[in-house]
């Protein structure tokens, strides 16, 4: 047996990390200390980030660590954590955010109320803006939500949020769902109740005054202004397409067959532990359906379709009761199959406007063009009545969406698309449509260039380079774009800054908007005014879900009993890391 030499390597090391850590340990940062402040602030993004109970901090595992990473550290009790460093933490987001705010001359939010495990409802707003041509996103709150979910409540608690940070003037648009509440909230109650709560702050008005109008109290002017700063409501594009996509699904009777022996077989196979054995190992994941998203429907069907028909069976089998009525037909697997290949194009535009941290508002009429043309061009033998209920659904319920000057300069502004996603007959009505939205965003902007300046451009001839095409996107083709929109308010230089911005060349199908932007806002200063005000806006309330996806983990069982303030604190905390 070997002992151990007191002078080794090893066990001189070892002493020499104990005594350093004892020597370390014994001399504490204080609370003004710029490491001690440092730390405190991680850690606070580490416990509301990775969504951890204020107790980790007393864990002995935390403290064996810290003693070893930094033993002059001194760690904060699970109290001083939750009341003092995390509400430090969400007020130091909050004056930065107003900061930001304060430079910005428009953004947008998404509204949503969301009800957790516990009954307790909260609503939550986000809000969307481009900064120095970095397309951000954030949370404004995710507020607990007293009383009923009428319109008049959902007002009362978003026009609290708005007042917090001052952004009464500034919210071009509201992105909300479609139900009846929402629709009421930001399409009728608010302008009304904006007009109310600025009456009854103004209490030097004389009614009398025969500059008022009846019933207001404020003159003309006045009212304007006020009806000036009332967002447009725009409907989630998504929640749209969903409901396209459930009248499509309404008269098929025979893949709604299919599809429900399908989640049969799924629910069944992911039960039994015998059945899942049989597909173990082979790389075929069955994927349940979730039911509020209609994708995960087409996930399911294809992961399903997926499975070799044999291994399929051989799975079927091993479940328990009558495995016949349970295996697919040859028959039912052709009609999922161009179920799935109908409704993928469907699925890729859904992508398109729920995307993160990139534009999607300028991806709305070029999706609309696409589900038509794949929808046209679709050969089907037993989904015919399918490909026709979905082409109704579209113009029924997506049309709206085309006439939107909103959307309409979306997409001529991000370019990837400009005028291609246009018919020839419609271009030049498509670019005067652009030029009065420009009227609203470049009035108060003073010409950076003279019109001889400009006129002086030599901008790249037009033509078509060589581009990925996503499939979704494969109807567009490249029109000639020369010709000066016609319009009579507009100086020469916005008209020309328009011409010149349409001969340069388009942008990769996967390229970044925000980017080019950036290289050539100079160029073209009014057209990047417009671009910058427009292509901020999101398609869909994508991101608010996405809020109440976080807040479910954050309220997970065990959690339960966690108060609404302390919530509200790490959620802000935790979906403004991005930002700040």
């Amino acid at each position: 047996m070997v002992s151990k030499d007191s002078s080794s390597p090893t066990a001189c090391a070892s002493g020499s990390v104990s005594s350093f850590l004892q020597t370390s340990a014994s001399t504490k940062y204080k609370s003004s200390d710029s490491r001690q402040q440092c730390i405190s602030k991680v850690l606070t993004e580490l416990v509301a980030g990775n969504l951890l109970p204020f107790s980790f901090v007393e864990s002995e595992e935390f403290e064996n660590f810290m003693n070893v990473v930094e033993p002059r550290y001194v760690i904060p009790t699970r109290k001083t954590m939750s009341t003092t460093m995390i509400c430090d933490r969400k007020q130091l987001i909050e004056d930065k955010l107003c900061a930001t705010f304060d430079k910005l001359d428009r953004l947008s939010v998404t509204v949503d109320i969301w009800t957790n495990r516990t009954m307790h409802s909260f609503l939550g707003i986000t809000v969307h803006f481009i900064d120095e041509w970095h397309l951000k996103s954030g949370l404004l709150a995710c507020k607990e939500f007293i009383g009923r979910h009428t319109a008049e409540n959902i007002v009362s608690h978003y026009d609290e949020v708005i007042e917090m940070f001052h952004l009464r003037n500034k919210v071009s648009h509201v992105i909300s769902d479609s139900a009846s509440n929402m629709t009421k909230a930001f399409e009728v109650t608010l302008p009304q109740f904006i007009l109310e709560a600025n009456e009854a702050k103004d209490e030097n008005v004389d009614e009398n005054d025969e500059g008022s109008l009846d019933g207001t109290g404020f003159d003309e002017e006045t009212c304007d202004e006020l009806l000036g700063c009332i967002p447009d409501r725009l409907a989630c594009f998504a929640h749209t397409l969903q409901l396209v996509i459930k009248d499509g699904l309404k008269g098929c009777r025979q893949i709604e067959n299919a599809i429900g022996k399908v989640a049969s077989i799924v629910n069944s196979v992911r039960k039994s532990t015998i059945a899942s054995e049989v597909l173990h190992g082979s790389d075929h994941n069955l994927k349940a359906a979730n039911v509020t998203r209609w994708n995960s429907q087409l996930k399911m069907v294809r992961s399903v379709l997926q499975v070799p028909e044999e291994k399929l069976k051989e799975a079927v089998r091993a479940l328990p009761g009558t495995a016949a009525s349970r295996s697919l037909t040859t028959l039912e697997r052709t009609i999922l199959t161009e179920f799935v290949t109908i409704m993928e194009p469907f699925e890729e535009a859904t992508n398109c406007v729920q995307g993160e941290g990139r534009v999607t508002v300028s991806n709305v009429i070029p999706s609309i063009r696409g589900l038509r043309y794949k929808l046209e061009s679709a050969q089907s033998a037993y989904c015919k009545t399918l490909i026709s209920d979905l082409h109704s659904a579209i113009q029924t319920r997506l049309s709206k969406y085309e006439s939107n000057a909103l959307f309409i300069t979306g997409a001529v502004l991000d370019p990837r698309f400009k005028l291609q996603w246009c018919q020839q007959d419609e271009i030049e009505e498509v670019k005067n449509g652009v030029v009065s939205e420009m009227q609203k965003y470049v009035k108060t902007l003073e010409s950076v260039e003279s019109p001889a300046t400009l006129s002086g451009l030599s901008p790249p001839e037009s033509h078509e380079p060589a581009r990925k095409k996503m499939k979704l996107f494969s109807f567009m083709e490249s029109h000639p774009q020369t010709s000066q929109p016609e319009h009579a308010d507009l100086t020469l230089t916005m008209r020309q800054e328009l011409v010149n911005y349409f001969k340069t060349e388009p942008l990769e199908f996967d390229g970044d908007p925000m980017g080019w932007w950036k290289s050539h806002a100079s160029d073209f200063p009014h057209v990047a005014r417009t671009a910058k005000a427009v292509l901020s806006i999101p398609a869909s309330s994508a991101p608010v879900e996405r809020i109440f996806s976080t807040a479910g983990k954050i309220f997970r069982p065990e959690r339960t009993r966690l108060s609404a303030e302390k919530f509200e604190q790490l959620v802000f905390i935790k979906c403004n890391k991005l930002i700040y």
